[in-house]
């Protein structure tokens, strides 16, 4: 088989070549090794037709299966049935590449010298190794991506020099391991196979060549899962992309060890109003949604038991009234699995996991999931008692339970990611069916696990880096919004956020009078996030539109795909210092320098005239002038927390 240059050829019934410009940079060993026995074929039957090759043997009911799915090239192993304590694909098999990618973790196993590889892709992470390695795998995990992308030896990257992995799906095992065993010597093995039915199948893996980016596996990782039906496409409703607040920050000063060992916020509700009063004042707008974050509860596990903050129900409920009277939507944060102090109401230990130092929520236990949904009742209806919330902040989701032991109370839920995306189905579909706009987030990229909204997570870093490589990889799956979180955050950091979140996805802010390092906000900090608001505001992001975030480039930018600018930008962050977003009338600019910009122009549209409003509420002229590169406005701007709010180009 040819493809894109490659050549894929079968060597007897064992291998498979991967061969481009006369260099051969994999050699596969097709018998896979189950259960510590490799399996041996003597039988290839072909049906060229559909480009499949299956390698068979009448000694066992195993088949080694090469086929073209989807246009694409594939390989599987037919004919498993039942548990299997280790399978291994492409035993001793040879690579010739020069860099390894995963996509797991900020930094652990995120980039790897080939000499030094050993990737595993668990369905469950530790909460002590979490601990151990201070919060460096928190985003993208269980369930994950299950994608390596490999830079192949002596092609440049104008030659497209990236070979990738995929195993779509929501896989039914403990975990995976992508493992060099010598130089230039792989295999990948799979512990745990316990598929939950009859008819589920083991992992089936796709090849992907002529990659021009590490990242463009991720694109093909949700290409092929859409083709298999796979994802979901979740509806969008127009208040879900309006920006986020919730002060975290403040409410975090107050967060203090009580009597007994108990934690508690010295604090009340009408303090948490104010601190939404304050960010309507210093925006000028209340078009905002508000997040209660992880403080509306006393408990951890028990969400019919409410915080310190805002005393009983009835007082939230108030509280959520209220901000839906001034035009707010409302989030509440849950976990699905962790436990902390008292079990809920109804409740026994034996419907919960104890895992390292946490106890987890068992929910393939009925009773279980029947208190997630009166939790998701109480959450988001309107009904009398419950508390009237718009939509679900889905948080500690990397802390999934162990479940290679056999401790579950239904085995029959599958294992690991298989387990996992069950339990956000049913999170879900109950969701929506009580209220159907309702808005669902979560710090998942694997695109078969059902979400409205993919969440970049806390980032406790002192910049924007790795925020900025969580975005990379998260807007290459397709058809879903994404929420910015500016979770831990300093004035410094904020400087960069608000004038790139607002390209990447929703806008989200985490302070109200004080950043996350306890410094005020100052009246520059206010006036920069009042500004970048506003114009994002002014061509906020859809789920349709095409999405770019390359930091090596400094390249940040989305384009419409319909309408009358499909095809051309509705906005563009220029260095990470500049905010531009379009509409068919007018472009509206935000900065947080002093500088010229060259900002391209719609296609076959001319600059009117050009207006700068002051924090005076002054309008003036302002100046420009013809840019350097064609269809293209050179246009002097400064700094948003200084004199002008924004810059207005009018189009003609």
């Amino acid at each position: 088989m040819s493809r894109n240059g490659y050549e894929y050829s079968l060597i007897g019934k064992k291998r498979i070549t991967i061969i481009k410009n006369g260099i051969t940079y994999f050699i596969l060993n097709l018998l896979p090794v189950i259960d510590g026995r490799q399996m041996r074929f003597d039988t290839l039957s072909i049906d060229s037709s559909i480009g499949k090759y299956v390698l068979m043997s009448e000694k066992h009911p195993y088949q080694a299966v090469i086929q073209v799915i989807n246009n694409q090239i594939s390989y599987y192993i037919a004919g498993i049935k039942g548990y299997i304590k280790e399978l291994v694909y492409f035993h001793n098999s040879y690579a010739n590449l020069s860099l390894l990618r995963n996509f797991t973790a900020d930094y652990q196993n995120y980039q790897t010298g080939w000499e030094k590889c050993y990737v595993e892709t668990k369905s469950y992470i530790s909460p002590i190794a979490e601990e151990r390695n201070n919060k460096i795998r928190t985003w993208g995990l269980t369930p994950q991506p299950r994608v390596l992308a490999g830079k192949l030896h002596y092609l440049t990257e104008e030659e497209n020099s990236w070979f990738g992995f995929s195993l779509p799906g929501a896989l039914p095992v403990h975990s995976t391991i992508f493992k060099q065993n010598g130089s230039r010597t792989i295999k990948m093995i799979f512990n745990g196979y316990h598929p939950a039915t009859p008819d589920d199948q083991p992992p089936c893996i796709y090849f992907f060549d002529h990659l021009q980016r590490s990242y463009d596996i991720l694109e093909k990782h949700y290409e092929i899962s859409k083709a298999l039906h796979y994802t979901i496409d979740p509806p969008f409703y127009s208040w879900w992309n309006k920006p986020i607040l919730s002060p975290n920050s403040d409410i975090a000063e107050y967060y203090k060890l009580g009597q007994n060992g108990v934690y508690r916020f010295d604090l009340e509700h009408d303090s948490f109003v104010k601190y939404i009063t304050k960010i309507e004042e210093m925006t000028d707008s209340t078009d905002f949604t508000v997040l209660i974050d992880g403080y509306w509860y006393a408990n951890t596990g028990n969400y019919f038991s409410i915080s310190s903050i805002f005393k009983d129900k009835e007082t939230l409920r108030q509280v959520i009234d209220e901000l839906h009277r001034r035009g707010h939507r409302v989030l509440l944060w849950l976990s699905l699995f962790k436990i902390e102090g008292e079990l809920p109401p109804g409740i026994t230990p034996d419907m919960t996991l104890q895992q390292d130092i946490f106890r987890m929520f068992d929910h393939t236990c009925p009773v279980v999931r029947d208190y997630f949904r009166d939790v998701i009742r109480f959450m988001l209806s309107a009904n009398e008692g419950c508390l009237n919330g718009d939509g679900i902040k889905l948080d500690y989701s990397y802390l999934s339970p162990d479940t290679s032991r056999p401790f579950l109370y239904d085995q029959g839920w599958g294992v690991g990611d298989q387990l996992r995306s069950k339990v956000n189905a049913y999170i879900y579909e109950w969701a929506h069916s009580i209220k159907e706009d309702a808005f669902i987030s979560d710090t998942c990229i694997e695109p078969s696990v059902p979400l409205d909204v993919i969440r970049l997570n806390d980032e406790w870093g002192e910049d924007v880096n790795i925020w900025l490589e969580r975005a990379a990889k998260a807007v290459k799956i397709r058809n879903k919004l994404i929420d910015t979180d500016g979770f831990w955050m300093h004035a410094e950091k904020f400087k960069n956020y608000c004038m790139l979140a607002p390209v990447i996805g929703i806008p989200s802010f985490h302070c109200s009078e004080k950043f996350f390092s306890f410094e005020a906000l100052s009246e520059t900090d206010y006036r920069r996030l009042n500004s970048s608001w506003y114009v994002y505001n002014h061509a906020p992001v859809t789920p349709d539109m095409q999405l770019v975030v390359r930091p090596k480039d400094q390249m940040y930018y989305r384009k419409y795909t319909t309408g009358s600018l499909s095809g051309f930008y509705s906005a563009i962050s220029i260095n990470g210092q500049c905010l531009v977003t379009y509409t068919r009338e007018k472009a509206l600019i935000a900065s947080v320098s002093s500088t010229t910009v060259e900002i391209p122009l719609p296609p076959g549209l001319k600059v009117k005239q050009v207006i700068a409003k002051a924090w005076s509420n002054q309008v003036a002229n302002h100046p420009y002038y013809e840019g350097f590169a064609k269809d293209t406005v050179l246009i002097p701007v400064d700094d948003a927390g200084r004199e002008y709010r924004w810059i207005e180009v009018e189009f003609i």
